[in-house]
């Protein structure tokens, strides 16, 4: 079956999704927008954070293989598995670990698209949204992209779209389905606390502006998509 709508595009992406395993109504609404809008080319990466939920998660993936078959789906199920250790982890840190080991694992593959972007189980991207990625690639030369999004309320920046000043990239001004990067980069996502980055907040944990720096200091600047393309947390967004 291939979905209705989506044009033929020469621009391949990788879509990368960490997932708790333990939820799968959330992750069957992440993948089914992402099924909704995936080409011939494209390759979907699952990487499940819970040990005790493979099947879950596997199995909402199974569904959405059925859904859409132009895309390559792929399921791995653990991230977090110690080398020589009998006992597999949950690492957390907002799926960043699992993100950093589907990197690891496609940089040593050979036919992997060109271009990746990841979001978390709860969130969604947002209809059209890979066409707006593809069509931003095909016209432009940057070495990398930053779209826009919208948090959910109660976190994630209060419900408001991102960036919310201007065209900075810094803490609490750059979420993970925000970046279009290479899918051979060197950068990874941060695992560490940052208890001093933002005075007027919190010790915090900033994985995903630890990655957009590592990708700057890789690439040099981004170009910015002006368009929003996720939504993060969207059951938590005002109707």
């Amino acid at each position: 079956m291939t979905p209705s709508g989506n044009r033929a595009s020469m621009t391949r992406l990788a879509i990368i999704v960490p997932t708790a395993g333990d939820r799968p109504d959330q992750l069957r609404a992440c993948l089914t927008a992402i099924a909704e809008q995936v080409e011939v080319g494209d390759r979907v990466t699952v990487v499940c954070d819970h040990y005790e939920a493979y099947d879950q998660a596997e199995a909402v993936l199974a569904e959405m293989r059925a859904r859409n078959e132009t895309a390559t789906w792929r399921f791995y199920p653990s991230a977090n598995w110690p080398s020589g250790s009998a006992t597999p982890v949950q690492l957390g840190k907002y799926g960043h670990p699992s993100r950093n080991s589907a990197l690891d694992a496609m940089a040593t593959m050979t036919d992997v698209p060109e271009w990746t972007l990841s979001i978390d189980d709860d969130d969604e991207y947002l209809p059209g949204a890979f066409g707006i990625v593809r069509t931003a690639i095909e016209l432009g030369t940057a070495p990398w992209y930053v779209a826009r999004m919208v948090g959910g309320g109660g976190s994630h920046f209060n419900g408001v779209t991102v960036p919310q000043m201007g065209d900075k990239i810094e803490p609490g001004n750059i979420g993970t389905p925000m970046m279009i990067f290479p899918t051979k980069a060197k950068a990874r996502f941060g695992t560490g606390e940052h208890p001093d980055w933002i005075p007027r907040t919190p010790a915090g944990y900033f994985g995903d502006f630890d990655f957009a720096e590592a990708l700057r200091e890789e690439f040099g600047e981004p170009a910015w998509i002006p368009a929003c393309i996720a939504a993060v947390r969207p059951s938590r967004l005002p109707a």
